[in-house]
């Protein structure tokens, strides 16, 4: 390491449930090292990559439903056409129990 520079690295301790940060200069012979717990800057990036991926998810079935909702505009008239077509053969294929057919 170059004296005066700087070299920083983070670990966790799983027997303390911890983040440290550890940061060390070089100063000839000697280091001069500290340490700081960055446990909560941890959780808090957890908290925002679980956030981010909600949000990423209710996006992505926002855009299908637009889609959807997109697709049933431009063509409004296609499930009318299909039940009239349907409902010409609804009273011949089911008949009430003990009705009579004519």
């Amino acid at each position: 390491m170059a004296e005066g520079v700087p070299h920083s690295f983070e670990d966790y301790f799983p027997n303390l449930d911890k983040h440290f940060r550890f940061t060390s200069i070089p100063l000839g012979d000697y280091f001069i090292t500290t340490g700081s717990d960055i446990t909560d800057i941890k959780k808090a990036l957890h908290q925002v990559e679980v956030a981010n991926a909600q949000l990423t998810e209710a996006d992505q079935r926002k855009n299908e439903f637009l889609a959807v909702l997109s697709h049933e505009l431009r063509n409004p008239l296609t499930p009318f056409a299909t039940a009239s077509t349907s409902s010409n053969e609804w009273p011949r294929a089911v008949t009430r129990p003990g009705a009579s057919r004519k």
